[in-house]
């Protein structure tokens, strides 16, 4: 319930503060550091959270991090009852027609299905590949898939029929004022996924690599974090000031090769090797392409969306980085458990848990490479974006 409840406060924030941004700057500079101080949050308020957590572990308790969380949560709603503007478009009353006409309610239900299913599924095989032989696992994702593919037809017959769609088709789809949109936007969307699957993931395992393998307690393992806060804070600036001077293909292309290194060094490290000769310049390295990666795909979504499909096209976007979180840490589990099963047998503890670990780097930096293709492919030609419109 708690992850459920989390997953709607993001469904309804990060969509929102997109239009809200859009609403508010015009396209230009301004506009390009709001959405980079937007992006700035997310992979800092992320590490922050860890290094708090393996503050309070260290401290006066684990549960303490849910009562400061909830308090920060009511000065946020109150500082956003305060500041955030009221909207200028008139307000139309909610009734039960515009919830029975206005909402995509069968195609919400076919993707949560879909999605629920599919996270179960995963979930369960992530603690042994043999758990997919279970008939309830495999029904599961057997179900997962039919309502996915139902999902898809029942989106585009509305859009046919010209009725509301959850995801409209058309946002993956060019128009005469934006001919590059579909490949742009699916492209974006195609490398957040990878890109989170492989942030996710990378924190999650290398966490363990502190702790299981360097014998590192929980808070300084989190301390090693830090240089991972200010690396994502410095590239969200320098994001937001470079992206209107630099094309975005390059621009990207050169954070995925970034962060491609992150996962590469620590696949080669060893346990016994120092901080300073690899994991430093990882957990430097491994945000640099979701922060530039955030900053230029609301860019990207403002720049070949109409205003009013801005919050819709955001949703889709946090949707799919969500997703990828889950798949990226659900497939690298099932990889690192099969890979230290296998080993235990034959060789120690630690060296079946190393292995096991570097399986998931080599992993993640081969979906790293996938992510520097993408840019290439995708976004060329796509030229500066976030300039001032005259």
């Amino acid at each position: 319930m708690f992850r459920a409840m989390s997953g709607i406060a993001m469904s309804l924030c990060l969509p929102s503060a997109v239009s809200i941004i859009t609403a508010a700057f015009a396209p230009g500079g301004r506009r390009n550091i709001a959405f980079a101080c937007l992006g700035a949050a997310q992979p800092v308020g992320f590490s922050l959270g860890i290094v708090l957590g393996g503050v309070l572990i260290a401290s006066i308790g684990w549960r303490y991090g849910y009562y400061i969380v909830a308090g920060v949560n009511v000065l946020v709603l109150i500082v956003a009852f305060w500041q955030i503007p009221a909207d200028p478009r008139k307000v139309v009353p909610v009734t039960w027609k515009r919830l029975t006409t206005e909402i995509d309610w069968v195609g919400t239900l076919l993707i949560s299905a879909s999605l629920g299913l599919f996270s179960y599924a995963l979930s369960t095989i992530s603690v042994s590949i043999r758990e997919l032989a279970k008939p309830g696992n495999a029904v599961a994702l057997a179900l997962s898939a039919v309502c996915l593919a139902g999902f898809v037809f029942w989106i585009h017959r509305q859009e046919r029929l010209g009725r509301v769609a959850m995801v409209p088709p058309n946002l993956f789809q060019s128009t005469t004022n934006a001919p590059r949109r579909a490949r742009n936007f699916t492209c974006v969307c195609i490398s957040v996924f990878f890109t989170w699957a492989l942030f996710n993931s990378f924190q999650f395992f290398t966490t363990l690599y502190f702790q299981e393998l360097q014998g590192n307690s929980a808070l300084m393992a989190s301390i090693k974090y830090i240089p991972m806060v200010i690396s994502g804070l410095v590239i969200n600036i320098v994001t937001g000031f470079l992206v209107k001077r630099v094309s975005a293909d390059i621009l990207c292309t050169c954070a995925a090769v970034a962060s491609s290194i992150a996962p590469l060094l620590m696949a080669i490290a060893r346990p016994e090797w120092s901080y300073w000769t690899a994991t430093f310049f990882a957990t430097i390295l491994i945000p640099v392409s979701a922060d530039t990666l955030f900053t230029v795909s609301n860019l990207v979504i403002t720049s070949a969306f109409p205003p009013k499909t801005h919050g819709l096209a955001g949703g889709v976007f946090n949707t799919i980085s969500q997703i990828g979180m889950s798949v990226g840490i659900a497939i690298t589990a099932v990889a690192s458990n099969s890979v230290i099963e296998h080993e235990l047998p034959h060789t120690d503890r630690k060296t079946a848990l190393l292995k096991g670990y570097r399986a998931t780097y080599w992993i993640s930096f081969g979906a790293a490479v996938m992510m520097v293709a993408l840019s290439l492919w995708g976004l060329r030609s796509i030229g500066k974006i976030g300039l001032k419109k005259e």
